[in-house]
């Protein structure tokens, strides 16, 4: 599993070519601000299969990776809301 975020923030993922070129927004994150990922079966947050933790700075020109992730065939992935939007992509 890959967490990026948008080039609108400073991250690596990129956005698509109709929303060219990307206005970039001057943020400033403490050092701390953490986003908490817990991963559940699907739609069922009670059944939580693996969680993982990552700081929003190391994200900037950066993506985090986790290869180690127990992750079911269908499942659902929560957190909190620091973001207006957020999407998952799977390849």
């Amino acid at each position: 599993m890959v967490v990026q975020l948008s080039e609108e923030y400073g991250g690596t993922y990129k956005q698509a070519d109709e929303l060219q070129p990307v206005a970039k927004r001057k943020m400033f994150w403490d050092g701390e601000t953490e986003l908490d990922f817990t991963i559940t079966d699907y739609n069922d947050p009670n059944v939580i299969t693996d969680n993982f933790t990552v700081k929003i700075n190391e994200l900037v020109g950066k993506s985090f990776e986790r290869k180690d992730l127990n992750v079911p065939k269908f499942f659902s992935i929560y957190t909190r809301r620091v973001f207006k939007n957020y999407m998952i992509e799977e390849k």
